[in-house]
């Protein structure tokens, strides 16, 4: 009834038997808290998220067109940000907050210089912020299932009517290395595709998709950005919603195979269902290996 989220498709594409134990048993995850000693990604990634959109929602005109430092907006952004989740409602040792909010900070001032810098030189401007998307690919969704989905960020050409859709990401790693038409072509990443397809009706009528940005916050200048073009969307569209008619299916058929994945770094080590899953049972797994 609520339809398709990427991050569920994305879930079931890393593991049937992981979205079938939190999404249809409803047994949900472990809900990862801050240890006094670290601070949890998620809380990290919802302290970025809010002081993106307070910043773009409400930059001044001298800091989009460069006649003023936009990081001095982005100071007074930050106080109130912090505030809200100070070392208290964080679960942090205060010393520890004040390290972290620091390198924050940092990360910040230096991501948004260098995405205000592109987004000048491109002249696209941000338009859109925690967007809620609803509705249906042009000529249907598979299984008649409406997609919805919340965008980080729409940003509009000022100089006609071509868009493109931004999400944020923390680090650089693991899957993202990948180049994202593959990823949406092999069906691994559903937020950029979904959001290519919604956006533009958010805009109004006549807009075009001019591509899809993952933005990493804390990563180097040169490895802030991975891209999915117009015409690279428009190649590996097709895939895709194939793909994830194959999905939709599978998951409306009832097949949630195991899909191991062990070692330090594989999904396996930081699943939230370990003592459900039959990784361990030799006929369970040769089965999950033909699936």
């Amino acid at each position: 009834k609520s339809g398709l989220s990427p991050t569920a498709l994305d879930e079931y594409q890393s593991c049937p038997f992981k979205f079938f134990a939190s999404r249809v048993l409803g047994l949900g995850g472990r809900e990862e808290g801050s240890g006094r000693g670290e601070l949890a990604a998620a809380a990290r990634g919802s302290v970025y998220h809010a002081a993106l959109e307070r910043f773009y929602r409400t930059l001044p005109e001298g800091a989009w067109s460069g006649a003023a430092d936009p990081r001095e907006h982005l100071d007074l952004i930050l106080k109130p940000v912090f505030s809200e989740n100070d070392w208290r409602a964080l679960g942090l040792y205060p010393l520890l907050w004040e390290a972290v909010r620091l390198e924050m900070t940092d990360h910040l001032r230096g991501f948004v210089a260098w995405d205000l810098e592109r987004l000048r030189a491109a002249g696209f401007r941000p338009r859109l912020f925690e967007a809620k998307l609803r509705g249906a690919p042009e000529g249907g969704a598979p299984g008649g299932l409406p997609w919805r989905g919340v965008a980080d960020r729409v940003d509009a050409d000022e100089r006609g009517r071509a868009f493109r859709v931004v999400d944020y990401k923390t680090r650089r790693g693991g899957k993202w290395k990948k180049a994202l038409a593959r990823q949406a072509a092999e069906g691994e990443s559903h937020q950029i595709p979904f959001y290519a397809e919604l956006a533009g009706r958010a805009l109004g009528d006549g807009w075009i998709f001019d591509g899809g940005e993952l933005l990493f916050l804390e990563a180097e200048d040169g490895e802030r950005l991975s891209g999915l073009s117009a015409a690279d969307w428009a190649k590996a569209r097709g895939p895709f919603l194939a793909g994830l008619t194959a999905r939709v299916e599978a998951i409306s058929a009832g097949r949630f195979p195991i899909r191991p994945d062990d070692g330090e770094r594989g999904r396996c080590s930081w699943c939230d269902f370990p003592t459900l899953c039959r990784k361990s049972h030799g006929p369970s797994r040769a089965r999950a290996g033909n699936a």
